[in-house]
C-alpha cells in the first residue's frame, strides 16, 4: 500500500510539471520613480512590458495614461512569447504640479490579467 501511495505521488509531482502555468505580471516594474524634477523638465522613462507565457503571443490593446502630462510611444502591438518590449515615454509636470505626483498607467491585453498598473512618480520642485 505505501508503495502504491509513492508511485502516485510521483506520478502527480511529474505531471503537474509539464502543465501550464501562465504568470500574471506583465509589468517588471511597478512603479517608475522619476526623483525631483524641475518643473520645466521634460523627464524620459521606459515601462518594460514581458509576456511571460511559455506557448502564447498576447496582444497589447491600448496603453494609456490617467493624464495628457504622461505621453507613450506605443498604443497597441502583439508580444511574443517570452519577449519583453520597452515602451518609452515621457513626462511633463503641469503648472501647478509641485510636491509628491503621482500618474498611472494602464496596460490592457489579451493575458488571463488584462490589466496592469504602472505608476509614475516624482517630486516637482517649487520654482
Amino acid at each position: 500500500m505505501k508503495y502504491l501511495l509513492k508511485i502516485i505521488s510521483i506520478t502527480l509531482i511529474l505531471g503537474s510539471c509539464n502543465s501550464k502555468v501562465e504568470n500574471r505580471n506583465l509589468i517588471t516594474k511597478k512603479i517608475i520613480d522619476l526623483g525631483e524634477i524641475n518643473p520645466k523638465d521634460t523627464i524620459k522613462f521606459n515601462v518594460d512590458i514581458k509576456n511571460p507565457n511559455t506557448e502564447d503571443t498576447i496582444f497589447i490593446k491600448k496603453i494609456s495614461s490617467d493624464c495628457n502630462c504622461t505621453i507613450l510611444e506605443s498604443d497597441s502591438f502583439f508580444l511574443n512569447p517570452l519577449s519583453t518590449i520597452s515602451v518609452k515615454g515621457v513626462f511633463i509636470p503641469k503648472k501647478d504640479d509641485t510636491g509628491l505626483v503621482v500618474k498611472k498607467i494602464s496596460i490592457n491585453s489579451t493575458a488571463s490579467y488584462p490589466f496592469n498598473l504602472v505608476e509614475i512618480k516624482a517630486s516637482v520642485m517649487r520654482q
